[in-house]
């Protein structure tokens, strides 16, 4: 089982599970908000401090690695939301 994801049964890539980011870490989460593909700001600054807990000082680098690696799939929407969450990570 992952740290940050939830593993989904039968969706294995390359011989490791394959996770999915648990509902409060996507786009959609029912909101009934005029801009209901965002996520509140609230719930980057809670990423942030999880990445600071977990990560330390590394915290914004590893935040930014997360979206280059995104980016380098194509995942515009997850790069925005990492830049996101690098910018919140208090430093």
């Amino acid at each position: 089982m992952a740290r940050y994801g939830v593993a989904v049964p039968g969706r294995e890539r390359w011989g490791s599970p394959c996770f999915a980011l648990p509902c409060a870490l996507t786009a959609d989460r029912g909101s009934t908000c005029s801009f209901p593909a965002m996520i509140p700001e609230i719930d980057i600054r809670r990423v942030a401090t999880l990445m600071l807990k977990h990560y330390g000082n590394k915290a914004e680098a590893e935040s930014a690695r997360r979206a280059d690696e995104l980016g380098r799939f194509g995942d515009e929407a997850g790069v925005a939301v990492w830049r996101r969450v690098t910018g919140a990570v208090p430093g």
